[in-house]
């Protein structure tokens, strides 16, 4: 992922390309290691006893949530995307087009 990243950039920008690539992996680490202290806190609160079936439960419901979250707003996400498309594809078909150059060409040539 590194290596990718890293070359994607401009020469000379490569530090700040791969900065900016692993900014949400570094923005992530604060939050997810006050989820897993508060997890172990109320699941496992000491040696002797842990609710693990009830911890990895909170964990894959979070997992889960990601992808029901992209299901219920696809149409949604999606919307703008397929607007862009149209447009542009209708924006060429436009362009490609000139009235005056049809009225002058004959339907149909014989040789």
């Amino acid at each position: 992922y590194y290596s990718m990243s890293v070359c994607c950039a401009k020469e000379g920008h490569e530090g700040v390309f791969a900065a900016f690539a692993f900014a949400p992996t570094f923005l992530a680490q604060l939050p997810v290691g006050a989820l897993s202290g508060f997890l172990l806190s109320t699941y496992c609160p000491n040696e002797n006893y842990c609710n693990g079936t009830k911890l990895w439960g909170v964990v894959f419901g979070m997992a889960l949530l990601s992808p029901l979250m992209m299901m219920v707003w696809w149409r949604w996400l999606n919307k703008e995307e397929a607007e862009n498309e149209f447009d542009e594809a209708d924006a060429d078909d436009n362009a490609n087009v000139n009235n005056d150059d049809l009225l002058d060409e004959p339907l149909l040539t014989t040789p």
